[in-house]
């Protein structure tokens, strides 16, 4: 009884592309400034732009642990704007293609 084996195709594959695919700091870099410029417009962080060093320092950790890092200073709120703003800069970077492929990485644009 020679059955053959067939594969059901996944319906997605999740995997990490920054720092995988792209150089995060491609997208990230120009987030980070205009993310404090953006704050303090809202009046929500007074301070100086925090080294962007802090911010690449900090990436794996859990998004309420970087900023705690990053401006130590700020406050609650201002660290959860922070949040949903670094989101929103950083969706529209990768929907600009504002980032840089590693060498060797085939380009695909995802229609959406």
């Amino acid at each position: 009884m020679d059955k053959e084996k067939t594969l059901n195709r996944p319906q997605a594959i999740l995997f990490d592309m920054d720092g995988t695919l792209f150089k995060t700091e491609s997208l990230l870099l120009p987030a980070h400034q205009r993310l404090f410029d953006m704050l303090r417009e809202e009046g929500l962080y007074t301070a100086p732009t925090p080294p962007a060093e802090r911010m690449m320092g900090s990436l794996g950790m859990l998004l309420e642990d970087i900023w705690k890092v990053v401006m130590p200073d700020g406050s609650e709120r201002a660290h959860a704007r922070a949040g949903e703003l670094l989101l929103q800069l950083e969706l529209e970077g990768l929907k600009a293609g504002n980032t840089e492929l590693y060498p060797g990485v085939k380009e695909k644009r995802w229609p959406g």
